[in-house]
Order: structure tokens, then sequence, then C-alpha cells
């Protein structure tokens, strides 16, 4: 079993099929037996279980079956909405969709490279935009 960390939120994963079925009860027991912080506890809403068979998403990333990361296809489609209508976005607006350009640029180098090609100036603009 692998243990992953990112910020507060905790990943168990293994190859092995069924290997994970008791970890929730062994971290909950192991939280009830450590004294700080008292107040530690599992938030059964989030609590996820998923496999290679079902979409996986992260921290708000899709692992791909071959491992690799995706931004999704719904992020993905608001990205390339709000590059076509940049222009009726005021600044604000405009500040976050550089900042999600930089993002997409970061995560999924291969679709950004993809949006550059399809819009061109339109996508150089909104990733540099300081106004």
């Amino acid at each position: 079993i692998t243990y992953t960390r990112y910020a507060d939120d905790l990943f168990f994963s293994t190859l092995v099929p069924d290997l994970l079925g008791d970890v929730l009860a062994v971290v909950e027991e192991t939280l009830k037996s450590i004294p700080y912080p008292a107040s530690l506890t599992i938030n059964h809403a989030k609590t996820r279980h998923s496999s290679l068979k079902r979409r996986r998403r992260v921290t708000g990333l899709v692992l791909s079956t071959q491992g690799r990361i995706s931004l999704g296809r719904h992020f993905k489609r608001s990205i390339r909405s709000q590059i076509h209508r940049m222009e009726t976005l005021g600044p604000r607006r405009q500040h976050r969709l550089a900042g999600l350009l930089a993002y997409v640029k970061d995560v999924e180098p291969d679709f950004f490279n993809r949006l550059v090609l399809k819009y061109g100036e339109k996508v150089s603009q909104a990733a540099h935009f300081k106004g």
C-alpha cells in the first residue's frame, strides 16, 4: 500500500485488488490512539473508494489508467469557453483566466500547446494579461 498526502488529503493506493478494505478502520484506530491533535477525525463525507475501472479524481485532477494526470473534460471545456469569450470578460476574470492558463501549462502542457495552436494570439494575450 502506498500512502500519499496532499495538504490534509490522504490517499492510499495499491495495485493489489481488495487490499485496501481494512485501511479506513486502521486509520481510525490510529487516530484514536494518538494524543495530539485530539480533534483529528476522518471526514466520511469526503471519503472515496476508487479503482482503475472508474474515473479517479484527486484534488481536482483526473488520473488516467496509464498513470497520466489530466485536468478533466469539464475543466478543459470551461477554459476553452473563457478563451473564446475573453473580450467580454472583465479585468478580474481575465486575471483569473491568466492564472488558470498558467496552471494548465504546468499540469497538462500538451493541452496548453493545443490551445495555442487553436486560438493563437488570444491564448498568449490571456496568459499574459496585466490590465
